[in-house]
Protein backbone atom coordinates (compact mmCIF):
# COMPACT_ATOMS: atom_id res chain seq x y z
CA UNK A 1 0.00 0.00 0.00
CA UNK A 2 1.32 3.55 -1.39
CA UNK A 3 2.21 6.12 1.40
CA UNK A 4 -1.02 8.45 -0.76
CA UNK A 5 -3.33 5.44 -0.02
CA UNK A 6 -2.53 5.17 4.49
CA UNK A 7 -3.21 9.36 4.13
CA UNK A 8 -6.43 9.11 4.54
CA UNK A 9 -6.46 6.92 7.50
CA UNK A 10 -3.52 8.39 8.91
CA UNK A 11 -5.50 11.41 9.00
CA UNK A 12 -8.58 9.95 10.34
CA UNK A 13 -6.67 7.90 13.05
CA UNK A 14 -5.14 11.07 14.72
CA UNK A 15 -8.43 13.05 14.66
CA UNK A 16 -9.89 10.99 16.77
CA UNK A 17 -6.76 10.36 19.19
CA UNK A 18 -7.04 13.83 19.35
CA UNK A 19 -10.61 14.29 19.58
CA UNK A 20 -10.75 11.30 22.31
CA UNK A 21 -10.45 13.22 25.34
CA UNK A 22 -13.26 15.91 24.45
CA UNK A 23 -15.16 12.51 23.23
CA UNK A 24 -15.55 11.22 26.78
CA UNK A 25 -17.35 14.24 27.93
CA UNK A 26 -20.04 14.08 24.64
CA UNK A 27 -23.15 12.80 25.07
CA UNK A 28 -23.46 11.23 21.32
CA UNK A 29 -27.27 10.35 21.98
CA UNK A 30 -27.94 13.79 22.64
CA UNK A 31 -25.83 16.58 21.34
CA UNK A 32 -26.96 18.85 18.75
CA UNK A 33 -23.24 20.53 17.95
CA UNK A 34 -21.71 19.71 14.87
CA UNK A 35 -18.36 19.95 15.62
CA UNK A 36 -19.55 16.84 18.97
CA UNK A 37 -21.84 14.80 16.26
CA UNK A 38 -19.00 14.66 13.91
CA UNK A 39 -16.58 13.22 16.90
CA UNK A 40 -19.33 10.88 17.62
CA UNK A 41 -19.51 9.99 13.88
CA UNK A 42 -15.95 9.14 13.63
CA UNK A 43 -16.22 7.39 16.51
CA UNK A 44 -18.82 5.20 15.28
CA UNK A 45 -17.00 5.03 12.30
CA UNK A 46 -13.58 3.78 13.91
CA UNK A 47 -15.81 0.78 16.03
CA UNK A 48 -17.72 -0.40 12.85
CA UNK A 49 -14.46 -0.82 11.31
CA UNK A 50 -12.98 -2.34 13.59
CA UNK A 51 -16.15 -4.80 13.61
CA UNK A 52 -16.17 -5.57 9.82
CA UNK A 53 -12.17 -5.85 10.44
CA UNK A 54 -12.91 -8.74 12.83
CA UNK A 55 -15.52 -10.40 10.72
CA UNK A 56 -13.26 -9.85 7.83
CA UNK A 57 -10.87 -11.99 9.66
CA UNK A 58 -13.37 -14.80 10.70
CA UNK A 59 -14.69 -15.16 6.85
CA UNK A 60 -10.88 -15.19 5.41
CA UNK A 61 -10.64 -18.34 8.06
CA UNK A 62 -13.45 -19.96 6.88
CA UNK A 63 -13.30 -19.84 3.18
CA UNK A 64 -11.10 -22.57 0.66
CA UNK A 65 -8.62 -20.98 -1.16
CA UNK A 66 -10.59 -19.91 -4.31
CA UNK A 67 -13.11 -18.01 -2.00
CA UNK A 68 -10.69 -15.51 -0.14
CA UNK A 69 -9.69 -13.92 -3.44
CA UNK A 70 -13.06 -13.52 -4.41
CA UNK A 71 -14.29 -11.99 -1.00
CA UNK A 72 -11.04 -9.66 -0.67
CA UNK A 73 -12.05 -8.51 -4.22
CA UNK A 74 -15.83 -7.82 -2.74
CA UNK A 75 -14.12 -6.01 0.35
CA UNK A 76 -12.24 -3.72 -2.18
CA UNK A 77 -14.70 -3.13 -4.39
CA UNK A 78 -17.15 -2.38 -1.49
CA UNK A 79 -15.20 -0.38 0.08
CA UNK A 80 -14.57 2.05 -3.11
CA UNK A 81 -18.33 1.87 -3.65
CA UNK A 82 -19.10 3.15 0.35
CA UNK A 83 -16.55 6.01 0.10
CA UNK A 84 -17.60 7.43 -3.52
CA UNK A 85 -21.42 7.14 -2.44
CA UNK A 86 -20.55 8.61 0.80
CA UNK A 87 -18.52 11.56 -0.88
CA UNK A 88 -21.51 11.89 -3.62
CA UNK A 89 -24.50 12.23 -0.50
CA UNK A 90 -21.89 14.66 1.46
CA UNK A 91 -21.45 17.08 -2.00
CA UNK A 92 -23.29 20.25 -1.55
CA UNK A 93 -24.34 20.77 -4.94
CA UNK A 94 -24.77 24.50 -4.47
CA UNK A 95 -21.68 25.45 -2.49
CA UNK A 96 -19.57 22.55 -4.71
CA UNK A 97 -18.19 21.43 -0.97
CA UNK A 98 -18.20 18.25 0.83
CA UNK A 99 -20.07 18.07 4.23
CA UNK A 100 -17.43 16.68 6.91
CA UNK A 101 -20.60 15.31 9.08
CA UNK A 102 -22.25 14.02 6.66
CA UNK A 103 -19.62 12.05 5.34
CA UNK A 104 -18.68 10.55 8.15
CA UNK A 105 -22.05 9.42 9.30
CA UNK A 106 -22.58 8.14 5.57
CA UNK A 107 -19.23 5.82 5.76
CA UNK A 108 -20.43 4.63 9.53
CA UNK A 109 -24.00 4.21 8.76
CA UNK A 110 -22.56 1.95 5.71
CA UNK A 111 -19.77 0.62 7.71
CA UNK A 112 -22.24 -0.64 10.34
CA UNK A 113 -25.14 -2.33 7.41
CA UNK A 114 -21.92 -4.12 6.35
CA UNK A 115 -20.76 -5.57 9.75
CA UNK A 116 -24.11 -6.68 10.09
CA UNK A 117 -24.11 -8.09 6.69
CA UNK A 118 -20.92 -10.40 6.86
CA UNK A 119 -22.19 -11.15 10.54
CA UNK A 120 -25.19 -12.94 9.19
CA UNK A 121 -22.96 -14.28 6.01
CA UNK A 122 -20.88 -16.10 8.57
CA UNK A 123 -23.61 -17.40 10.96
CA UNK A 124 -25.31 -19.09 7.41
CA UNK A 125 -21.88 -20.79 6.83
CA UNK A 126 -21.34 -22.20 9.95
Amino acid sequence: MSVRALLPVVAVGLSLALAWPAAAAIDCQTTVDSAELLVCARIDLEAAEKSVAALERKTLAILRPNGRGVFTDAQTTWKAWRDADCAWNAYDLDSGTSDALILATCRADMTMTRADDLQSALETIH
